[in-house]
């Protein structure tokens, strides 16, 4: 983490040009607000563009978080997590501009894509969000414990036990 006294600390002004992760994110969140926001979803919209060309992506993410609590009621679950499925793209938008970064692409589209999944899976199968989430989670919790069963099995890690 670095700090003021540290060099490369820019603040949370950046006033560069967003990548094209970051734009991505912004229109996802845009379409998202203007669909069960309405007026009140451009304008909010409009000020999410500001705060990403403004702002450094940690920053943009943060000021996207508090337009979102003025968007949404809480009966629309649903439009609140593809909204957070474009700001996780802006916060991790970051990452695409590393040297090597593909495999970080990869990751945050991947990301971007389980989150949104989620949420238009609960639109097209008219379930409960939560029953979706904990969907998610078993089968998150189970590819990970098969990729750490191989991972051993290739290390050679496994006793004869």
């Amino acid at each position: 983490m670095s700090t003021a006294d540290e060099p490369g600390f820019d603040g949370p002004w950046s006033f560069s040009r967003p990548s094209p992760i970051a734009i991505l994110g912004v229109i996802v969140t845009s379409v998202v607000w203007l669909w069960f926001g309405g007026p009140l979803g451009l304008g909010l919209a409009g000020l999410l563009v500001l705060g990403v060309f403004a702002l450094s992506p940690p920053f943009a993410f943060g000021f996207g978080q508090v337009l979102l609590v003025g968007a949404f009621s809480e009966e629309v679950a649903v439009g609140i997590l593809l909204a957070e499925s474009g700001l996780l793209l802006i916060l991790l938008s970051e990452y695409s501009r590393r040297p090597h970064s593909r495999r970080l692409q990869l990751a945050t589209i991947t990301a971007f894509a389980v989150v949104g999944g989620i949420g238009l899976t609960a639109v097209v199968l008219e379930v409960d969000l939560w029953i979706l989430a904990v969907a998610s989670l078993l089968v998150a919790s189970t590819i990970a414990y098969v990729l750490h069963r191989l991972e051993r099995v290739r290390l050679d890690l496994i006793n004869e036990e």
